[in-house]
């Protein structure tokens, strides 16, 4: 049988695989991430991994899924962009049908973390979400905004703005939403729900300079991503 520890993209310590399965420590929120996994499983989604139970040290097991995560640096190409947003808006419609006791008045349960490092891709196609420990109820465009920043690099290392510009359009296009001020409010919004993040968890100080900078920056060039509607 197959043990090995995974590693690639940012894996939880303590992950590995034993066999077809993935054996994983159980964080704090893991009753509502089983909910969750469970209802997936439950409406079909297949882009996600399936709870098999809890093993004798504790550790959750899920299915063993092909693919492979990319580190955060990547730079997604087209068709890789396209693939992610199609794939989270089918998460995202699977998701919107937990009972209301689950969303509240929220639209879905939002995976929070969606980056390159946490989906699964297969000869360049995203083929299923994986570590959805900050999953909570939420709106759609908060995991579209957090992934515009994370997933197509939007930071000033990343690509060209104006590049920037056509890569967000294909984003939206694969989602089936618009490159507009609320597109971009959802990505600032998404830098401040992570800084907030960091000082809460008392992150290193680096940490957080870097995350203030990357908000000043999207500010002085959000007017260049807004894509002029069609007359």
């Amino acid at each position: 049988m197959t043990r090995c520890e995974l590693s690639g993209g940012r894996v939880t310590p303590g992950v590995v695989r034993v066999g077809q399965t993935v054996r994983r420590p159980m964080g704090p929120r893991a009753p509502f991430v089983h909910e969750l996994l469970r209802h997936l499983d439950g409406v079909g989604f297949v882009g996600a991994p399936k709870l098999l139970g809890v093993d004798d040290v504790g550790r959750e097991i899920i299915t063993f899924l092909p693919g492979a995560p990319m580190p955060g640096t990547v730079i997604l190409g087209d068709a890789e962009i396209l693939s992610a947003a199609m794939l989270l808006r089918q998460y995202h419609d699977a998701a919107a049908g937990m009972s209301a006791d689950v969303l509240g008045r929220h639209e879905t349960v939002v995976h929070g973390d969606l980056g390159s490092w946490n989906i699964l891709w297969l000869d360049g196609n995203a083929v299923a979400l994986i570590d959805f420990d900050e999953a909570r109820p939420g709106e759609r465009l908060e995991d579209v905004g957090y992934f515009a920043w994370k997933g197509l690099r939007l930071v000033a290392e990343g690509p060209l703005v104006e590049d920037q510009r056509r890569r967000l359009s294909i984003l939206a296009e694969g989602y089936g939403v618009r490159v507009d001020d609320d597109l971009l409010d959802a990505i600032e919004a998404a830098v401040a729900w992570l800084t907030d993040k960091g000082r809460a968890e008392a992150w290193p100080d680096d940490a957080l300079a870097q995350l203030d900078g990357e908000r000043r920056w999207l500010g002085q060039v959000r007017p260049r991503l807004l894509v002029p509607r069609k007359l």
